[in-house]
């Protein structure tokens, strides 16, 4: 049997179609690398063209648009688990934003059901600012249980922080965020094995204002059974709201 081969193909369209002709090629290697390649012709003159490129550990990927974008992404399989990638996005010109950069790295263990992702992209705009985006999440486990901890935050100053952690009676999930008009809020939560969970929330003005001892905004709290109904209350400076709702999420003030 052959370790290898090559296989090209042309299409042509009907006439008064946008597409004219697509031409493919594909090459395969006995050390299980290759390539794979797409070029479109169109009526007006333009082409698509993309072409992937892999190895055993690599996976490489060119595409050309007929608006003049182009995009080029690497993948590598650095161990049998891991993976990292990188993507480099030029939209069409004069578009705004301009390009875009995004790359990543996961990764598990397999002896200790460990794992993390780390993910980050860059948007650049035509008045020559960008704004930035980060995300990383780990999980890790003890005695069977998780534990799964998340962050984001961008350059606008928005960020969030979570932590989820599984527990024999009940699961919690702990956070902080600050939003996009820079609040600062605080959550938690517990969720029980019988379906209810207890949510509190606390909205502060800044994290400056949280830090500094000033009161929230306002504070919720909320206790949901078993069977999706629950009741709740809001705490500002106007008193406290208390609310009930039904199975149906009819609220009732």
């Amino acid at each position: 049997a052959p370790d290898g081969g090559v296989i090209d193909g042309r299409r042509v369209f009907a006439a008064q179609q946008d597409s004219v002709e697509a031409v493919y090629h594909l090459e395969y290697h006995a050390n299980s690398s290759g390539n794979l390649s797409e070029t479109v012709r169109f009526a007006d003159g333009t082409r698509y063209q993309a072409n992937l490129t892999f190895t055993a550990d690599q996976v490489l990927i060119a595409i050309n648009f007929r608006d003049g974008a182009s995009e080029q992404t690497s993948i590598t399989f650095e161990q049998p688990h891991r993976l990292r990638f990188n993507k480099f996005l030029k939209f069409a010109p004069g578009a705004d934003p301009r390009s875009l950069h995004e790359s990543g790295d996961f990764a598990m263990n397999p002896v200790d059901s460990s794992a993390t992702a780390d993910f980050s992209r860059e948007i650049f705009y035509a008045n020559g600012t960008s704004l930035q985006e980060e995300f990383h999440a780990a999980e890790t486990r003890q005695n069977g249980l998780r534990r799964v901890t998340i962050s984001a935050s961008n350059s606008n100053g928005e960020s969030g922080n979570w932590v989820w952690q599984q527990g024999v009676e009940k699961d919690r999930l702990t956070g902080n965020a600050i939003d996009k008009e820079q609040h600062y809020i605080l959550f938690s939560g517990d969720f029980y094995r019988d379906g209810s969970a207890d949510l509190h929330l606390e909205v502060y003005a800044s994290q400056t204002a949280y830090e500094t001892g000033e009161l929230p905004l306002f504070t919720a709290d909320l206790h949901i059974g078993p069977d999706g109904g629950g009741s709740g209350t809001v705490t500002s400076k106007d008193g406290i709201e208390a609310f009930d709702f039904g199975t149906n999420s009819e609220l009732r003030g």
